[in-house]
């Protein structure tokens, strides 16, 4: 019996403790921990009379027994007279049940303001300050954006990366201005996009274009290599990679994906995309997808104009799809949209990542992902050519994003969700919907666990989010940066070496 269940006052304390040294048989039924139950319809003092009635009933006649010191021999009454002297106060509260994933985030969402709400679905960049020097320190006007709108993630880039203690102390400052975690990405892929540039200055290790690693035609090559890109981004605090890229080439005369596909046969990109989100995920990176629903046949940059994807279902399933339905089943944790169009699925030009019919339709209900999905970089011309800035945000909201990729403006991207709640365009509830999928991701990357979990107090913090009763309802790592860096290690070098050898067969 748990001592705590003891500590009710003096007289249920002599009841209970005799109940459990009397050996006796009768009596009504007790539940697991001893406790006598109530018969229907008795109530608790009513038991409690029955019981030492009971009691005093078998209770021996004889002359109480004490010991050499005159100190009772009776174990009952010497068991009773020392728990009747522990300090209530003194005893640890009793665990509570440590809730679900599920359950903790919708404590959690429970908590939240409408504007905490609506900072988690955006991810700002910011690469130049207002100088016109690259950002790579915590500068005033980075901080004052984030503790004004609490993002729910931020996106590094080359300007934003120097060296392994800069990147490390800047990810650590722009994690101490939020309360609920940040996701801060980046563009690993290898090859021709990478953020961490092999240089003096960042000792990473070089990592090859998704074309040699299908090239090397192994896909536990690919896993490996993955796993190096993840703990070397991993070490500098980065946990969100926007790879591998899912898409298949087979234009030759594609403009922009290139060297970034795995190859031109579905089967091969499926095997090392699903190889590579196993890969980043296994060593703590969360991995996303991307150009869905597939860039590898199009003429067209989204960086400078809308590509077009002039294909209908049939040939989607059998060519742009699978790479993507394979990431999915491999458990990637999100999925990229691409600003690209469909017309013989949407019957217009409307981009993916504002076209519900794509992005709802397709990808959550038609393939079944519920994971997080993520836009493009929402600056890009194929949406800035025909959408304003203050609408491409909404428009991406209603087609089912849940995180808006580097808005064109983030204040004015915040202001505008608040607005639209306000009149009654969004509903809070949808933003719910997508505030509960992006802390699902960041419980499952262990960026927030439940007060209640098992761990050691000195490694975590209060999420300064606090419930109706003033506690707080989740507690974050005290260090969201491991220790050390991890980069350019001869194994890393092994395994690069390796895919380059067998590529060049």
């Amino acid at each position: 019996m748990r001592i705590q269940k003891l500590l009710v006052s003096v007289p249920t304390i002599t009841v209970l403790v005799l109940v459990l040294f009397s050996g006796c048989a009768g009596g009504p039924p007790a539940d697991s921990d001893g406790a006598t139950l109530p018969t229907p319809g008795q109530t608790g003092s009513e038991v409690i009379r029955q019981e030492e009635q009971d009691q005093e009933a078998e209770k021996p006649s004889a002359v109480e027994e004490t010991d050499q010191t005159g100190n009772s021999m009776n174990s009952a009454s010497s068991e009773n007279d020392r728990i009747a002297r522990v300090d209530p106060g003194a005893l640890p509260p009793p665990r509570r049940e440590v809730p679900e994933p599920a359950q903790l985030v919708d404590e959690i969402i429970a908590a939240m303001t409408v504007s905490e709400l609506v900072g988690q679905l955006l991810m700002p960049a910011y690469l130049i300050d207002r100088n016109g020097e690259p950002v790579t320190t915590l500068v005033p006007e980075l901080r004052a954006l984030f503790e004004e709108i609490q993002p729910g993630g931020f996106l590094l880039f080359a300007a934003n990366i120097d060296t392994p203690d800069q990147v490390r102390s800047l990810v650590s400052d722009l994690q101490a201005t939020v309360s609920i975690p940040l996701l801060i990405g980046v563009d690993q892929e290898g090859g021709v996009v990478r953020r961490l540039v092999p240089s003096s200055r960042m000792p990473a290790t070089e990592i090859p274009s998704a074309s040699r690693v299908g090239r090397s035609a192994d896909a536990q090559l690919a896993f490996q290599l993955a796993g190096v890109i993840a703990r070397e981004l991993r070490s500098l605090g980065i946990n969100l990679n926007l790879a591998p890229v899912a898409d298949v080439l087979t234009n030759p005369d594609n403009p922009v994906i290139g060297s970034r596909a795995y190859g031109t046969d579905p089967e091969i990109v499926a095997t090392m995309v699903d190889a590579t989100v196993r890969g980043l995920q296994t060593n703590g990176v969360s991995a996303a997808l991307k150009h869905f629903p597939g860039h590898g046949d199009t003429l067209e940059d989204s960086h400078v104009g809308l590509a077009t994807l002039p294909h209908a279902m049939d040939r989607l399933e059998a060519v742009e799809l699978p790479p993507f339905v394979r990431g999915i089943a491999a458990g990637s944790d999100a999925v990229l949209t691409g600003h690209i169009s469909v017309p013989p699925l949407t019957g217009d030009a409307t981009p993916a990542t504002l076209s519900r019919d794509i992005t709802t339709g397709l990808l959550r209900e038609h393939l079944g992902f519920e994971g997080v999905i993520i836009t493009d970089a929402l600056t890009m011309a194929a949406l800035t050519n025909s959408y304003t800035t203050r609408e491409i945000p909404l428009r991406a909201i209603a087609a089912g994003a849940d995180i808006l990729l580097r808005p064109a403006d983030t204040r004015q991207a915040y202001r505008e969700i608040i607005a639209a709640l306000e009149r009654g365009d969004l509903t809070i509830a949808r933003i719910e919907e997508s505030v509960r999928r992006i802390l699902l991701l960041k419980v499952g990357r262990g960026l927030i666990v439940s007060p209640q979990a098992e761990i050691d107090p000195a490694e975590w913090v209060s999420g300064n989010v606090n419930g109706d009763d003033g506690t707080p309802v989740f507690l974050r790592p005290r260090r969201l940066v491991p220790a050390e860096p991890e980069l350019g290690l001869a194994e890393h070098r092994a395994i690069v070496d390796e895919i380059m050898r067998r590529s060049e067969r």
